[in-house]
């Protein structure tokens, strides 16, 4: 299986500090990450409820070849929308199927609005 799509991932900084020396949570400048296949999976209308406010998650599952070099507090962007990685990265390497079938890493991102 060929990689053919590109994101931006975003490196969890940790240690930062804003101007006045507070800690403060930062990531580096996204790079290019090579992926086979970007899937949306979900999108949930006032996930956590709180008055006067209407949020939107959105969910999508992203394959990464195995090898990739990933955190759980890192970001991605996805066609100029910034994405969180939802928990641990899943490795799909060590599966007992051999062939065409996956073996790589998947990526459970989120992203939520208002």
């Amino acid at each position: 299986m060929r990689a053919k799509y590109t994101i931006g991932h975003r490196v969890y900084e940790p240690g930062a500090e804003d101007a006045h020396g507070n800690p403060v949570d930062a990531w580096a400048a996204p790079v290019d990450l090579s992926v086979y296949g970007i899937a949306p999976t979900a999108s949930l209308a006032d996930v956590e409820p709180v008055a006067g406010r209407m949020a939107v998650m959105t969910l999508m599952t992203v394959f990464v070849p195995a090898g990739a070099a990933l955190g759980p507090h890192d970001r991605y962007v996805v066609d100029g929308e910034e994405w969180e990685q939802e928990g641990e990265a899943g490795d799909y390497t060590r599966n007992p199927f051999k062939g065409p079938s996956f073996a790589g890493i998947i990526l459970n991102l989120k992203r939520v609005e208002g």
